[in-house]
């Protein structure tokens, strides 16, 4: 399987590589840069290259070309602003709306430009739902839509994007509304490694 990855440096993109690597799944990654963070793995490394594209941008031709040449089985689309001080509080920043919406767009544009359309799946998050009630705090897939968050208002619509292409150029496509999660390699202005960073200053 050969899989397409945006967002590839971040958090969840380098540990998803991981784990398609581990699969026995080839790899190549789509970042803003040339280049992996200096304290990633070098097995992860060294093993998957990168193509430079900045998906607020329409992809470049010569990028286009490339991946049309690897000819990819599916995508991922990691690549997101979810920090809430670059996203809004409430209504999406210019810096938001341009990566988490017109960047799926982008992303989609390429999808459906190559001779195979790939797979997609679209990370998307919990905070597309609407807010629950304290006496029954449990989320299901049913439950109703109504972001408050500039950043889930940026999610639900990529979800609209996809959902869109879906219907009308018969995109293969799969959306998950990931919830919390944390681990090694997420930044530390995110707030589970922001704590962590804090206790363990106090305890220096």
């Amino acid at each position: 399987m050969k899989a397409l990855i945006t967002g590839i440096t971040g958090f969840a993109g380098s540990h998803l590589a991981e784990t398609l690597l581990a699969a026995g799944d080839q790899v190549v990654g789509l970042t803003r840069q040339d280049h992996w963070p200096t304290n990633f793995p070098t097995e992860l490394t060294s093993s998957i290259p990168l193509l430079k594209w900045d998906i607020t941008q329409p992809i470049t031709t010569e990028v286009q070309a490339a991946i049309a040449n690897w000819k990819p089985d599916c995508c991922y689309h990691l690549a997101a602003v979810s920090i809430p001080a670059d996203c809004g509080t409430t209504t999406p920043t210019p810096t938001a709306l341009a990566c988490n919406v017109a960047g799926t767009q982008h992303v989609l544009d390429l999808l459906t430009s190559l001779p195979q359309t790939p797979r997609l799946l679209l990370t998307s998050s919990n905070h597309v739902y609407a807010p629950v009630d304290t006496m029954n705090p449990v989320v299901s897939e049913e439950a109703p839509v109504n972001p408050e968050s500039a950043y889930g208002k940026t999610k639900l619509a990529a979800e609209a994007i996809v959902l869109q292409a879906v219907q009308r150029q018969q995109l293969q496509a799969c959306i998950a509304r990931s919830f919390q999660h944390t681990g090694p390699r997420q930044q530390a202005r995110l707030m589970v490694p922001e704590w962590a960073c804090q206790f363990a200053q106090e305890k220096e």
